[in-house]
Formats: structure tokens, sequence, C-alpha cells
């Protein structure tokens, strides 16, 4: 059986198959708690480890855990991003909470993190339900949807599943990716963690099913 390192290693493989580097990354969920801080965290990791300068951008202050779950104190912001590793620096990109910006600034944004860094990978507010995920979907050469381990489909399903699907506001960026399961410890492990159970998709072909349990 996989490690949890391991399956963020074949779903990196499987990213940089998929989206020429640079690239920018957007993980987001159709629900809070779906666990995108998980996925974004593990995949930056993969990526770094792989010798690729990665950023992992923090794109969701208000309920931020990204600090938690790399075992950091505090998140800088976009200006001046912290190298917390080797090749993986960390980042927020809002100041108190997400906001839409102007197309010169994202344009801007996205130009300047390309330009620093082969990955940059965005820990987004829950999609359906933020302007700010949505512009941010719309800039991003792929999206990852987070999506709980045996939570009944809801109607923000419904809606994650069109925005994605072709001709959908975020068109067809999804990459299907599986990574395991987490009941307890939401620190990303050290080598010695066991092994965690396998996923199963939810949304259907058309979304990428990344499935991760929160605490």
């Amino acid at each position: 059986m996989y490690s949890i390192e391991e399956n963020f290693r074949c779903l990196r493989v499987r990213v940089q198959h998929e989206v020429a580097l640079p690239a920018l990354i957007v993980v987001g969920a159709a629900l809070r708690g779906d666990g995108t801080t998980y996925v974004a965290c593990g995949l930056a990791r993969a990526f770094a480890e792989a010798g690729r300068p990665t950023l992992l951008l923090d794109a969701n202050p208000r309920s931020s855990g990204i600090a938690d779950e790399l075992g950091i104190t505090t998140i800088s912001n976009a200006a001046k991003p912290d190298l917390i590793d080797r090749n993986l620096s960390v980042a927020s990109l809002f100041e108190r909470e997400e906001r839409i910006v102007s197309d010169d600034e994202l344009a801007e944004v996205v130009a300047s993190v390309r330009s620093h860094y082969a990955v940059t990978i965005v820990d987004a507010p829950v999609i359906p339900g933020s302007g700010a995920a949505l512009q941010l979907g719309r800039a991003a050469d792929c999206v990852l949807v987070a999506v709980r381990l045996l939570r009944r489909p809801c109607a923000a399903d419904h809606e994650m599943k069109l925005l994605l699907q072709s001709g959908g506001l975020l068109g067809n960026k999804a990459i299907s990716g599986v990574v395991p399961t987490r009941a307890e410890n939401r620190r990303i492990p050290g080598p010695s963690t066991a092994p965690a159970p396998l996923l199963a998709g939810l949304l259907g072909s058309l979304v990428s099913r990344i499935q991760t349990t929160t605490r």
C-alpha cells in the first residue's frame, strides 16, 4: 500500500503530465471542510521534493489552516514569501479576506509567480460561493477539487460540476487524482507515517476527484 507521500508523488506526476510548467494550480472545493489545505500542502511538498521551486499561496484567510498543516508559525504576504523548506515557499495572497482584484492586478500576480516559481499552488476558498475563487480558477492552468470522503452529494457539487465541464465558467480544467485520507493527524507527516486508506470518486468524470477527510 502506498504511503501518503507516495500518493502525492503520483498526483504530482499526473499534474506534470497534464500541465506544462511553469504552472498555476488552484485547489478548491464545493464545501468548506473538504480538505483543500491538506491537498494543496501535500502537493506543494511533492513538487518541492522533486526539485521544483514551488510557491504555496493561501487565498483563504478567513479559515486558513496552512500554518498548522505545515507546522509553521506565521505566513507572510505575497510580496515577500517565506522559504520554509528546500524549494518550498509560502505566502498569503490576501491580507484579511478574499477579494476580486482587477484584471491587470491579477495578470501582474500571475506573471510574477510564473517568473519566479515552476509551480504555484493556490489553496482557494469554496469555489461556487466565492468570486475570488472563481477568478483564480479562471486564471489557473488546472483546478483540483477536494471532496471529503463519504459525505453526501449536495447542490454545491452539481454547481461545481457545471463550472468545470466543457463550456462552463472554469472550462475543462479538472485533473482526476486520488490521495489518501487522514482521520486524525492533520500535519503533513514524515517518512515514517503509516499508510492511509484508499479513496473513491464522488463527482464523476467531469470533476477532478481528490478526496480527503478532516478532523
